[in-house]
């Protein structure tokens, strides 16, 4: 069964999503516990909506997604198109978030835009039927990063499409710590060898 309603009241619960993510490189704006709260009842409610939508054949689907829009800006959205006015400025880099790595591209700024929009994502975990999130994070939904493994074809063309044309903002030195970061590049026979 679908709860959601208790996941808003537990004060751990609140503290996890409106901490720094590192996903999609979005923050929260501070705000207080009342604001929090506030925003993680329109959350439930929307989720709660959400899923009741869901068709008989939906019900085993891995994952939902929806985007809330707030009357006041809570967060910061590093995600930017890529243009012929910065396209210059990109510098691509491997980033390992949650376990997973992906491909993105960094451009250097020092001013980030600010944003009223939320994006929640939702699903089962596994095997079992209970639902929780995924991500919360500032910002409009947007696809996944590209994964032959799960996504399929027309998914993952998608992606690829929006990735390849989409960055984040972020300052020097973010840039540079991602940048020392990188894995070795198996075809940089300069890359330090590792193993016996």
């Amino acid at each position: 069964m679908l709860d959601f309603e208790r996941l808003g009241t537990s004060s751990e619960f609140m503290d996890l999503c409106f901490e720094d993510v590192s996903y999609r490189r979005s923050k929260f704006l501070p705000m207080s516990d009342d604001e929090k709260s506030k925003i993680i009842a329109v959350v439930n409610e929307r989720l709660v909506e959400a899923h009741s939508n869901l068709s008989d054949g939906d019900e085993e689907a891995p994952f939902i997604t929806i985007e809330i829009q707030f009357d006041h800006e809570i967060g910061i959205d590093p995600l930017v198109e890529i243009t012929s006015h910065n396209k210059g400025d990109v510098i691509d880099a491997v980033i390992c978030e949650e376990g997973n790595e992906g491909k993105v591209k960094l451009i250097e700024a020092s001013d980030f835009p600010q944003t009223s929009h939320l994006t929640v994502v939702a699903g089962q975990y596994g095997e079992c039927t209970s639902w929780g999130f995924f991500h919360m994070y500032p910002g409009r939904a947007v696809p996944l990063q590209p994964d032959p493994e799960w996504q399929s074809d027309s998914e993952l063309v998608e992606a690829t499409e929006f990735w390849n044309n989409h960055g984040f903002l972020a300052t020097r030195e973010e840039i540079d710590a991602c940048l020392m970061n990188q894995p070795a590049d198996e075809n940089n026979f300069d890359a330090p060898e590792t193993g016996f």
